[in-house]
């Protein structure tokens, strides 16, 4: 995957499941090439890793624990089983 350095997801670089290009024509067509010249199991485990990724950071349950954190934070809630970050 290619994505723009606007959207600021360094960590899939930093994994090995894409690129992070500046946002010009030209990084984005060099970007794209070397994707494609990546074989098969390269490929194979760049989705792996970005697959990875996505379910220890962004499932519906992450983000509602967030959003719940962030809930109990706000109205000043203590001792919230399993909260963190206030």
């Amino acid at each position: 995957m290619c994505y723009y350095n606007r959207v600021n997801f360094p960590e899939i670089a930093d994994i090995g499941a894409g690129e992070v290009v500046e946002l010009n024509d030209d990084a984005l067509s060099s970007a794209l090439l070397k994707l494609l010249s990546l074989s098969p199991e390269e490929r194979q485990e760049m989705g792996e890793q970005g697959e990875k990724f996505v379910l220890k950071n962004y499932t519906w349950d992450i983000a509602a624990h967030r959003m719940l954190t962030v809930y109990c934070c706000i109205l000043d809630i203590p001792g919230t089983l399993l909260l963190t970050g206030c």
